[in-house]
């Protein structure tokens, strides 16, 4: 279906602090340009599209997945599944829960492990004999907050804002000096992630782009010149999509809203309207971000547990919209049960955020199929 464009009507989700300034809200609907050609319009509005229910993968809720060479994996509650094309899943084993985001990273067929960071325990995935094991090195930290994987080795990040590394290839063996902190600011790191050949280190107020410099322990320095005075204020909030890396900003005067970084430059891009709505939530730093794509569209999202709607950036469009669903016994909008993404078996699947239902991405869908629960 779509709207032939109309000032006023199609337009981006743009509710300002007065609403007598703007109060127009675009929920589940996204406006979308034409392109090319001489069409009788340049911009239409496209629906959200539904979802249907793919899998259920225990209680819930999800908590991480990845997607990688043809297998699919999920976090969900206290259990790590496997998913499969067949839309059933297993039980591959079990895992610390605190219902916080966790985190699986993969070593690929180089080391064929699975990196899961979950109530702040490491665990390795075995992907050759699906075996779950807890990491018992004597090296590896106690507590570890998030964890990713680049230029071969796994890299964990703890409390204190150290990050230390596993030996090449294999996250269950890890020396005790390979560790290393940063110095170049004086806020604790609280979230990491890759961005190209770089590896940021986010602090509450500045983040710190570093690069692999090949010495055999401790090989991750600084780059000269990148630091960038912007740090982040949720820490699931980072996400690589679109050839860069978007996530909730803020630095020490105060947050800044959802920034993306251009190099090492952070650029704005929540508007005025966006941060306002930000602004009322009080629980900000529980913001947790997932990305896919639709067609030409690439859709940064960001699920706040106390707003009513989640946020949604198209990147193609520059414009802001919002995912819901409609709560029949509260009358009102919740944010959307999406809180993961993977693109597993040809499709966009995403996990619930308070069940174990796994959903998939269906255009012809005029409704969604969802799990009843506590919206």
């Amino acid at each position: 279906m779509q709207t032939v464009p109309v000032a006023g009507i199609v337009g981006p989700t743009n509710v300002q602090s007065s609403i007598t300034v703007d109060a127009e809200r675009t929920v589940n609907w996204f406006v979308e340009f034409v392109g090319a050609g001489t069409p009788k319009v340049q911009a239409s509005l496209q629906p959200t599209p539904a979802v249907d229910l793919f899998t259920i993968t225990g209680g819930g809720p999800h908590r991480a997945s990845l997607s990688i060479n043809g297998r699919a994996f999920v976090v969900s509650g206290a259990w790590l599944y496997e998913v499969l094309a067949s839309q059933t899943s297993v039980i591959r084993g079990e895992v610390g829960n605190d219902n916080r985001p966790a985190t699986i990273a993969s070593n690929g067929t180089a080391g064929n492990q699975l990196l899961i960071v979950s109530n702040r325990l490491g665990y390795i995935f075995n992907l050759e004999t699906n075996t779950l094991t807890q990491i018992t090195d004597a090296s590896f930290p106690d507590e570890v907050l998030q964890g990713l994987f680049f230029d071969g080795f796994f890299i964990v990040l703890t409390p204190e804002g150290t990050l230390f590394l596993s030996d090449l290839e294999d996250g269950t063996s890890w020396n005790a000096l390979n560790f290393f902190a940063e110095n170049q600011f004086s806020d604790t790191v609280i979230a990491i992630s890759k961005t190209h050949d770089n590896l940021w280190l986010y602090g509450t107020q500045n983040t710190g782009p570093y690069y692999n410099s090949g010495q055999p322990i401790s090989p991750y320095i600084p780059i000269p010149g990148s630091l960038i005075e912007h740090g982040i204020l949720a820490p699931f909030s980072a996400l690589e999509i679109d050839n860069t890396t978007y996530w909730l900003s803020q630095d020490e005067h105060g947050r800044l809203g959802v920034c993306s970084g251009q190099g090492y430059i952070p650029v704005k891009v929540s508007n005025p309207a966006i941060d306002y709505k930000l602004g009322r939530s009080n629980r900000l730093a529980d913001s947790i971000a997932f990305g896919y794509q639709q067609g030409a569209n690439l859709f940064y999202c960001l699920y706040v547990p106390d707003l009513d709607t989640t946020i949604v950036y198209n990147i193609a469009t520059k414009q802001f919209h919002e995912w819901a669903i409609w709560d029949t016994d509260l009358m009102r909008f919740v944010p959307h049960v999406a809180r993961t993404h993977m693109w597993a078996f040809g499709k966009h699947l995403f996990g619930d955020r308070q069940s174990g239902a796994l959903y998939s991405l269906d255009e012809t869908l005029g409704t969604d199929n969802i799990v009843r629960m506590a919206l």
